[in-house]
């Protein structure tokens, strides 16, 4: 993960960085750089990832099938568990991740066509529409 002045954004296998690199950007002038946060260990690679446009969430499916929410602010001495709001093995795996406006509602695209809206405080789905059947 990175950050710049207008917010986080992942960074992990971008440039050589290994998976799960977290890093802030800096900005001086002309000269910008990177400096690693901290490096979070993954078991599968991230598929798609999105950050919330309000809240400092971070949306990640992998290609192991799990779609998790986690809070940016890692607490290093609770580990990962604590800040990982919530978890779901999706039917089919996630292509694609988006947010409503308000940062209250995560939208998942899947590969068999369904969207699906979950809650960000507790992943509940909301909403499921799956694809027309063809004629």
């Amino acid at each position: 993960m990175a950050s710049s002045s207008k917010g986080a954004f992942p960074a992990a296998g971008q440039a050589g960085n290994p998976p799960g690199a977290a890093l802030s950007h800096h900005t001086q002038q002309t000269k910008q750089s990177f400096t690693l946060l901290h490096d979070k260990n993954m078991l599968a690679p991230a598929s798609a990832s999105s950050w919330c446009p309000t809240m400092d969430l971070l949306a990640l499916a992998t290609t192991d099938g799990q779609l998790s929410l986690s809070r940016l602010e890692w607490n290093k001495q609770g580990g990962e568990r604590e800040n990982k709001l919530w978890s779901t093995n999706p039917d089919a795996p996630v292509t694609s991740l988006g947010w409503r406006p308000d940062g209250k509602v995560l939208v998942s695209g899947h590969a068999d066509g369904t969207v699906v809206l979950h809650h960000v405080e507790d992943g509940e789905t909301l909403h499921v529409s799956k694809p027309h059947a063809r004629a």
